[in-house]
């Protein structure tokens, strides 16, 4: 069979590139159509440059954005609670009331990068793995009900945000990679042994 007729799965990609391509003006003519036996180095480099660009353009495409906290400085306490098995208890609690402490731990999750994802995906997460749950209160009473900023970590070091910034919730963010070396550095500063 002749080379110039069959066409292999990836020639077939660069033809059907080539065609949009040249359609488009890349070719000497606006509506120039490059069959595969005229492609030349040049145009094939130009096509595979393009079709990595439009690929890479798909894979940024997600809602990205990295955590950043503006009123660090107003939390005066932090209740930590791991949760096992769906459940806690008194001894897997933790209550930090030095400011210092708390300002480092929100200066230590910011620019983490993260993305969006589904509510439910991130209640399952939680409800099928232990975790801790952060809970950042701007005066000494915790029983409020109310907690204006929050956080937590699987223990696979995966972190889910459910608010954007203080008194604000809103869809689960989670980190697009696990940090267990974040985590592990918490718990250090902290003193968590649970």
């Amino acid at each position: 069979m002749d080379r110039n007729f069959y066409l292999g799965g990836f020639e077939y990609i660069i033809l059907v590139f080539g065609l949009i391509l040249s359609v488009v003006g890349f070719g000497k003519n606006k509506f120039e159509i490059c069959l595969i036996t005229e492609l030349r180095v040049g145009h094939i480099k130009y096509i595979v440059t393009s079709l990595m660009m439009f690929l890479s353009l798909i894979g940024c495409s997600e809602n990205k954005t990295v955590i950043n906290i503006d009123d660090k400085s107003s939390f005066s306490t932090l209740v930590i609670q791991k949760m096992e098995n769906n459940s806690s208890s008194e001894e897997m609690t933790k209550i930090i009331r030095d400011k210092q402490k708390i300002k480092q731990i929100l200066k230590l999750v910011e620019g983490v990068k993260v993305k969006e994802t589904k509510k439910d995906y991130a209640f399952n997460q939680l409800k099928s793995k232990s975790s801790y749950m952060f809970g950042f209160f701007e005066g000494e009473k915790t029983e409020t009900g109310r907690i204006p900023y929050a956080f937590y970590i699987l223990a696979d070091g995966t972190f889910i945000f459910t608010y954007k910034e203080v008194n604000s919730i809103q869809q689960p963010r989670i980190t697009v990679k696990k940090h267990e070396d974040l985590l592990n550095e918490i718990k250090r500063r902290l003193e968590i042994d649970f």
